[in-house]
């Protein structure tokens, strides 16, 4: 008879404990940290205690301080008592001011990062319009209203049935303050621009001036073009979007960006980090249909891998009329990501492109926070020295007082 031993389920790499999906431009399901930035050392209520526990856990400090204690005693008083407080009271004011001085210009600098400003697109999906727009109205009038917004969203939505090129969203450029970014939130970094958390590039559009020529000009031909179509046309109504969506002309053919890593690794030499395939010729306006998969936050700087998935089109709210002709499946496509796609926080876009990014791991959980130890009071050579000086001369000093 042998005897069976059930040894526990090891997490699968696929598992919700190590592993993080995300909705591109959505709202997500888990939450996670705020994007912000805190490098201070203490807070009002832990200044005074840490600072004091870091000066007289040196035997030097805690010497002087026993010192000084004993001369409030009449039969062990040498001299005026305030020769002896002064020296270490001037010692402890100057140290108090320098640590607070420092942390307040942290506290300072942390502010300023989380305050800067960041352009997001934000992605509204095509719902019903104007169903609510005549509950104000009442009678007969108020029911005609509502009778012919039903009749022309109906019109609306019956001529986007089974039409493959309608946007899946409206895009519209919204600004937000670095603390104020969520996962999921698209960004759109220019030169010179710090990455405010880490991020996974969707696009690389170029913005040299001879791309830019080329598209204002490219621009002028199409304004001229609606001109023309308007005055042969002019019972049509003209459009504008919020956001012109850049062809793909405009975009980097391979998807390219340059970024800079010297306030995270330390190397001056810039990296090249390239757009996902899957995603540098999508539009933005498909970017709700993107899916990405994720490890769980790492602090491995040069080392990631992932799963980008692009969904198929939501189906109409009609359906179309049965057919003899088979249909076909939509299908799911993926691609694998890897640190060629990323860009951690605190590295800076250095060549003039403009990228799109979706933002993967935010505040505590970014390889940049994870790799920082926690802020530690340093001690130099030179008080090491006189500590252990100042042992020496109280060993001596308690010697000749049990001798004499």
């Amino acid at each position: 008879r042998h005897n069976t031993i059930a040894l526990a389920d090891e997490p699968s790499e696929d598992s919700a404990a190590t592993n993080r999906t995300i909705q591109v431009a959505s709202r997500q399901v888990t939450p996670y940290p705020a994007n912000t930035i805190s490098n201070a050392k203490y807070t009002p209520l832990s200044f005074l205690p840490v600072t004091l526990w870091n000066e007289f856990k040196l035997f030097l400090n805690l010497y002087f301080l026993l010192v000084a204690l004993s001369q409030v005693l009449p039969a062990l008083r040498i001299g005026y008592l305030s020769t002896y407080v002064a020296p270490l009271a001037f010692v402890l004011a100057v140290t108090l001011g320098k640590e607070g001085w420092d942390d307040f210009m942290r506290w300072r600098r942390d502010g300023e990062a989380n305050a800067e400003g960041y352009l997001v697109l934000r992605l509204e999906g095509h719902g019903r319009e104007g169903t609510g727009k005549a509950k104000g109205l009442s009678g007969s009038k108020g029911g005609k209203r509502r009778k012919h917004d039903r009749i022309a969203e109906i019109g609306r939505e019956e001529e986007g049935v089974g039409s493959e090129d309608e946007p899946s969203a409206r895009v519209v450029e919204v600004t937000k303050s670095a603390k104020d970014l969520a996962v999921g939130d698209v960004l759109v970094l220019e030169r010179n621009q710090r990455v405010p958390a880490d991020v996974i590039i969707l696009k690389s559009i170029a913005t040299d001036a001879t791309v830019s020529e080329d598209v204002s000009s490219a621009r002028s031909r199409t304004s001229e073009a609606l001109m023309d179509l308007a005055e042969d046309a002019p019972e049509m109504g003209s459009t504008t979007a919020p956001v012109h969506e850049p062809t793909t002309a405009t975009s980097d053919a391979g998807g390219e960006a340059f970024i800079r890593t010297d306030q995270l690794d330390g190397e001056t030499d810039w990296k090249l980090r390239v757009a996902a395939p899957l995603t540098q010729s999508l539009l933005a306006s498909e970017y709700l249909r993107l899916r990405i998969t994720a490890g769980k936050p790492d602090k491995r700087v040069n080392d990631f891998a992932g799963t980008i998935e692009l969904l198929p089109k939501a189906s109409s709210a009609y359906d179309p009329p049965p057919s003899d002709i088979p249909q076909t499946t939509p299908t799911t496509a993926s691609a694998a990501l890897t640190i060629d796609n990323t860009a951690w926080a605190n590295t800076v876009l250095a060549s003039s492109t403009k990228v799109h990014a979706v933002v993967l791991y935010t505040g505590p959980q970014t390889r940049a926070a994870l790799s920082t130890a926690s802020s530690r009071s340093k001690i130099g050579l030179l008080e090491l020295e006189i500590n252990s000086l100042v042992k020496i001369l109280c060993i001596l000093t308690a010697a000749l007082s049990l001798l004499l």
